[in-house]
């Protein structure tokens, strides 16, 4: 009998040890998954590679004649960009009222559900950019999850007058992004992804739909005009160049931020289309598969943005500055004949510099 009751106390333990074991690995693989992926990723190991610098020539005299001048530069790492969603308001849309105000204070702060944003945040926010041009976007919320962002998606749909239908969202990438065009006064571009113009059909029968990209050509040409932006057919014809390549393709540079704000209100009638700082559109173009890949977004920045942009790494995730030497001859061609070329002579290097008869 004894044994017995041994045994069945030894079951129950275990019975209990086994559940508590299930639960506590359900709990890992559900509710803290996103902790131990954000502590994956920063425990992740990756191969940097760095530009040697090669050697100084002089000659027997001391005389140098080939040296190694840094080149400056900007890196985007994929794997280090936020993730998640901004919250941004347009200035121009912003409610006079002050009660209005208020009101939309609150409801942001209700949806977004965060201790760090609250209405006399947002408030002080928005009253700090008092003097920022009114097409200017104006930054309230950072790092929203998919939750968040789906309530306040749902909540701006109803365009009827809703003070919601003032703010909206966008990839915190953007973010990264916009931050360092501001540092480098790269201008906003206007870029055309092939992939998301108008299909048709289904499965794998899709086609271009070329009477919906037609549309769309020439509403864009439309919001361009005013800044002497390409026509319809300027804009089709370059559609042609963005599949050679399979990269997105920019069509106008320079668009203001009131131009900006309309193509994001008109997205509906502009699939394919996006505005973005340059710096955004040289990732894209010069996008990699592989993700710890740091991608050359801004070369030849001066050394004064090359600093900023090193003590700008936590305000600007994802970002480096980093630095290439680049052979600089003293004398030029003087040597060339002794130092060697970088690469074989063309045809017409050869019919501008004859050799000597």
């Amino acid at each position: 009998m004894k044994r017995t009751l041994n045994t069945t106390a030894f079951q129950i333990i275990m019975g209990i040890s086994m559940l508590l074991l299930a639960v506590q690995l359900w709990n890992m693989q559900f509710n803290l998954a996103d902790k131990y992926r954000e502590q994956a990723k920063q425990t992740a190991v990756r191969d940097i590679y760095t530009s040697a610098d090669r050697g100084v020539i002089y000659d027997r005299n001391g005389y140098q004649l080939v040296k190694n001048d840094p080149r400056y530069a900007i890196a985007v790492t994929r794997t280090d960009l936020p993730t998640g969603s901004d919250l941004y308001l347009t200035p121009i849309y912003l409610p006079a009222d002050a009660t209005a105000r208020r009101n939309l204070y609150n409801r942001l702060a209700t949806l977004i559900n965060r201790p760090d944003v609250t209405p006399t945040s947002l408030a002080r926010i928005v009253d700090g950019a008092d003097k920022q041009p009114p097409y200017r976007p104006l930054l309230l919320a950072t790092g929203l999850d998919d939750t968040t962002t789906k309530a306040i998606a749902k909540a701006t749909a109803d365009k009827g007058g809703d003070d919601l239908a003032r703010v909206w969202l966008a990839a915190a990438q953007k973010r990264v992004f916009g931050g360092l065009g501001a540092l480098v006064n790269a201008p906003l571009v206007v870029y055309m992804v092939p992939q998301e113009l108008p299909m048709k059909g289904g499965g794998g029968n899709q086609v271009a739909d070329e009477d919906g990209r037609k549309a769309v050509y020439g509403n864009l040409a439309y919001e361009l005009a005013p800044l002497g932006g390409p026509d319809a057919a300027t804009i089709a014809g370059k559609l042609g160049e963005a599949l050679s390549k399979d990269r997105p393709i920019m069509v106008f540079s320079g668009v203001s931020d009131m131009v900006a704000e309309e193509i994001r209100l008109n997205a509906a009638a502009l699939p394919g289309i996006h505005v973005g700082s340059e710096l955004e559109y040289n990732y894209l173009r010069a996008y990699s598969s592989t993700a710890l890949d740091a991608v050359i977004v801004k070369s030849n920045i001066s050394h004064d943005i090359y600093m900023q942009v090193g003590s700008k790494s936590r305000e600007l995730p994802g970002s480096s500055a980093v630095t290439e030497p680049i052979r600089a001859y003293t004398d030029g061609s003087l040597y060339a004949h002794l130092l060697g070329y970088l690469g074989p002579i063309t045809d017409n290097e050869l019919a501008a510099n004859p050799p000597p008869v």
